[in-house]
C-alpha cells in the first residue's frame, strides 16, 4: 500500500471533517470540539486555508445542506459538557479575506445531541438526530439514556421523539441509497426509515455498538456490517446476515476506535479504522481470503501513528482515493492519498 499524506492545516482538537464543492473548486472543512474552537475551509487545488468565524465550537458534525451552507452540531464540549448542545445550520460568507463571516440559525436545541444526519430533500428532508444521554450528575453517569429524534430542517419547528432508550449513543450512518439510517448505541444497532408517510424502526444487531458501516466485503452483492465495540471500544468486528441473524466473519483489535470506514480502494475491499487510544493510529485492513468456515482474513497496513483520527471522510475522484482525517491526537486536519 502506497500512502502520500499532506497536513492540509493546524487545527486544535480537531474534530469534525467534510468535504464539499464551492463556485467549481474543491474544499474541506474542518472544525474543533473545542470551547471558541475554531473552524478552516482548506482549498484542496491551491492550499489556502481561510477562517471560518461565527461557530461556538464544540462542533461535532458537518452535514452539507445546499451551496455553501451546512447543518452541524455545536456546544457539544468536552468532556461530555454538553447540556447546551444545539443543532444549527450555517452558512458561509464566501470571500477573497483570511476570514469568513457566517449566517448561523438554530434549527434545535437538544441537549446532548452527538451525531446527525440529513434523509430526504426538499420540503421532504428531515434531520435524524441522536443524543448521547438525556443528562448527566457526572461525567460517567449513564443512568439517563438518549433517544433518536426526527428534527424538522426549517428552523422553528419542534423535534420528535422517534424512539428511546439508546444508551452510550455514538454511530451513525446513512445506507448508500439514501433511504434509510444506522442508528448505534449501548443497545445494539437500529435502522431507521420512511416507509411511505410513516417513521419505521428496527432493530438488527443487539449488544453494545459504538459505529458501524456497511460495504459488501466479500464480493457476493450483499453488504456486511462493520463495528467497533464496545462504547469507544477495543473491538473491530465484521458481520455477515445470514437471512435470520447477523453472524460475526472476522474481528481485530482497535484502541479507543473512534471512526471507521469500509470501501473499495484501487479494486481492493478495505476496512479502515481510526484508533485514539494507543499508538493513536489509523490502520487499513485489505480483505484477503474467504476461510473454510466462511470467514475472512485481514491483514492490517498502517496509514498514520499519533494521529488519533475523530473523524473521516473519503473521496474517490480522479482515479484516487484520498482519506481526510480531522486528526485530533495531531492538532491537525490531513489527507491520505491512497494506492495499491
Amino acid at each position: 500500500m502506497i500512502i502520500k499524506k499532506t497536513r492540509l492545516c493546524e487545527l486544535e482538537k480537531a474534530y469534525a471533517i467534510q468535504l464539499i464543492e464551492l463556485n467549481g473548486e474543491e474544499y474541506c472543512i474542518v472544525s474543533s470540539e473545542n470551547r471558541a474552537g475554531k473552524t478552516a475551509l482548506v482549498n484542496l487545488k491551491t492550499g489556502r486555508v481561510q477562517r471560518i468565524d461565527g461557530l461556538a465550537g464544540g462542533v461535532m458534525c458537518l452535514v452539507p445542506d445546499k451551496g455553501a451552507s451546512f447543518f452541524a452540531i455545536q456546544k457539544f464540549y468536552p468532556v461530555f459538557q454538553s447540556e447546551k448542545a444545539e443543532i444549527v445550520r450555517f452558512t458561509i460568507n464566501l470571500g477573497d479575506g483570511e476570514v469568513l463571516g457566517t449566517d448561523v440559525e438554530t434549527v434545535a436545541r437538544l441537549p446532548y445531541v452527538h451525531r446527525i444526519l440529513t434523509l430526504g430533500v426538499g420540503r421532504d428532508k428531515v434531520i435524524v438526530a441522536g443524543t448521547l444521554c438525556a443528562e448527566k450528575a457526572f461525567e460517567q453517569d449513564w443512568s439517563q439514556p438518549g433517544s433518536v429524534w426526527l428534527v424538522p430542517a426549517e428552523a422553528g419547528s419542534e423535534p420528535s421523539r422517534l424512539f428511546t432508550p439508546i444508551h452510550k449513543h455514538h454511530g451513525m450512518w446513512r445506507s448508500g441509497a439514501g433511504s434509510s439510517v444506522l442508528v448505534s448505541g449501548q443497545e445494539g444497532v437500529y435502522e431507521v426509515r420512511r416507509d411511505g408517510g410513516a417513521w419505521q424502526t428496527e432493530r438488527l444487531l443487539g449488544g453494545e455498538v459504538s459505529d458501524m458501516c456497511m460495504f459488501d466485503l466479500d464480493g457476493d452483492g450483499l453488504d456486511e456490517m462493520v463495528t467497533v465495540e464496545p462504547f469507544h471500544g477495543d473491538r473491530l468486528a465484521v458481520y455477515r446476515n445470514s437471512g435470520n441473524a447477523w453472524l460475526r466473519i472476522a474481528e481485530e483489535r482497535v484502541s479507543f476506535c473512534h471512526a471507521i470506514w469500509a470501501g473499495e480502494i484501487d479494486g481492493s475491499r478495505c476496512v479502515v479504522a481510526c484508533n485514539r487510544g494507543g499508538e493513536k493510529d489509523i490502520s487499513l485492513y485489505t480483505i484477503e481470503s474467504r476461510d473454510s468456515g466462511c470467514g475472512i482474513r485481514m491483514k492490517r497496513h498502517v496509514v498514520d501513528t499519533g494521529a488519533g483520527a475523530a473523524n473521516i471522510v473519503v473521496s474517490r475522484a480522479g482515479g484516487r482515493t484520498a482519506l481526510y482525517a480531522a486528526n485530533h491526537g495531531g492538532d491537525e486536519a490531513a489527507r491520505y492519498i491512497l494506492e495499491k
